[in-house]
């Protein structure tokens, strides 16, 4: 009768050994994986984030200035005063400088800015963070609520300079530097120009 032969001893430890290693490698893959995953995740949210701060930015403050002409009738006379520009670039107490905008423009066709229509608004950088203007308020006033989440994205700066200025309106360069506040090392900037044709 013949001997039943299996693994010896050293054949067993050697096969545990590399089942350990093929176990830690594909661990740590698995784990890299994972990183690589999120932070790729958090990449393409700030770079939606900052798409949609020029979407919305960029369609407002083109707008500045706009008033519709009141009808004919309702005009004194046709050489009424020019209205002054509404744009001004300002900043938030310890923030950049040029780190807020305020304008208005009349929404509603109306001839004036009013405050019942949100005509009058603005974005200002503030702890980490781009705002919006609320009830009117000035650059160097509290009450202005977040348009982004400090908790996910960290505005380093948010910048305005007027690049040029002519009877067909002004132009502004508009920087944006932000980081994932999640993880500090994935970073965007956006660098965009904005014509102002009505800007007086």
């Amino acid at each position: 009768m013949l001997a039943e032969k299996g693994f010896s001893i050293t054949e067993l430890m050697i096969s545990s050994v590399i089942g350990i290693l093929v176990i830690i490698t594909a661990t740590r893959f698995s784990a890299s994986l994972h990183h690589t995953l999120l932070d790729t995740r958090l990449a393409n949210a700030l770079e939606d984030e900052l798409r949609s701060l020029q979407e919305l930015i960029t369609q407002q403050v083109s707008r500045a200035d706009y008033l519709a002409y009141p009808p004919l009738a309702t005009m004194p006379n046709l050489m009424t005063p020019a209205v002054s520009s509404t744009l001004q670039i300002s900043h938030f107490g310890s923030e950049q400088a040029n780190s807020c905008i305020t304008f208005s423009y009349d929404k509603d066709n109306s001839g004036s800015y009013e405050h019942e229509q949100n005509e009058l608004l603005g974005y200002r950088l503030h702890n980490k963070a781009i705002e919006y203007r609320v009830a009117g308020k000035a650059c160097n006033k509290g009450g202005w609520h977040d348009l982004t989440d400090a908790r996910t994205t960290s505005i380093t700066r948010f910048q305005l300079a007027l690049i040029s200025n002519t009877s067909w309106g002004k132009t502004i360069l508009v920087s944006i530097d932000a980081h994932s506040a999640i993880n500090q090392d994935i970073v965007s900037q956006r660098q965009f120009i904005i014509g102002i044709p009505n800007a007086r």
